[in-house]
């Protein structure tokens, strides 16, 4: 078992809802985190794929210690030590080569690996690997999917990520297997562009909010 992996589970669980963000700008990133912890979200994914995402992984670790910040859309090896000199705490990844699983096995930072087929998730799990990006979720069955692969995959648990909307997260939150989900619909880049900040946090609080009370339903 790779032990930095299976140890996200609680970390996800304690806070099941991941903002994906893509940064339109530097500017726009501590009005941002701070609007998404203060209401609820304190574990945030920011992409590779803007400019400013390194900077502000670094700014965010330092200005928000009891946040959990991470990485994601990681699918380049050396992508690997730029993360760990920031600081980032977890990195995800669209999918997993041997090479990407081999030099993420050498880091201190937890990997999220994605998986998307039966197969995959075999390899990922023969790796060591016990929590798995479910990408893209939607696409590929969602809900329907997971509870399927509940059976043959009973030691998995999944972030599923993908076409995720609020209207769907009920249904992947109340299995089982599913420890969180990430979703970009609180963290809209025309919203971002705007600076809505209270619509967004709005978002982001009813999203926290149902979450818990699907956690506690499940106690």
């Amino acid at each position: 078992m790779n032990a930095s992996n299976a140890a996200l589970e609680p970390i996800l669980r304690a806070c099941p809802i991941i903002p994906v963000i893509t940064l339109p700008s530097a500017e726009c990133v501590m009005p941002l985190a701070e609007t998404l912890i203060t209401n609820g979200l304190t574990t945030l994914e920011i992409t590779l794929r803007s400019p400013f995402a390194l900077e502000a992984i670094g700014h965010l670790r330092r200005s928000f210690p009891k946040a959990v910040i991470g990485a994601g859309t990681l699918t380049q090896i050396d992508q690997i030590t730029a993360l760990e000199s920031v600081g980032a705490q977890f990195v995800v990844s669209p999918g997993a080569t041997d090479a990407l699983i081999e030099a993420m096995n050498q880091s201190k930072m937890a990997f999220l690996p994605g998986a998307a087929t039966p197969s995959e998730m075999m390899r990922l799990a023969q790796a060591g690997y016990t929590v798995l990006k479910f990408f893209p979720a939607a696409a590929m069955g969602g809900p329907a999917a997971l509870k399927a692969l509940s059976g043959p995959f009973s030691d998995l648990r999944f972030c599923a990520t993908g076409g995720i909307g609020f209207a769907q997260v009920a249904d992947y939150l109340r299995l089982q297997n599913v420890c969180a989900i990430g979703g970009s619909w609180m963290v809209d880049p025309a919203l971002i562009q705007e600076g809505a900040w209270s619509e967004i946090g709005q978002r982001a609080y009813a999203a926290g909010q149902l979450a818990i009370t699907l956690s506690n339903g499940r106690k």
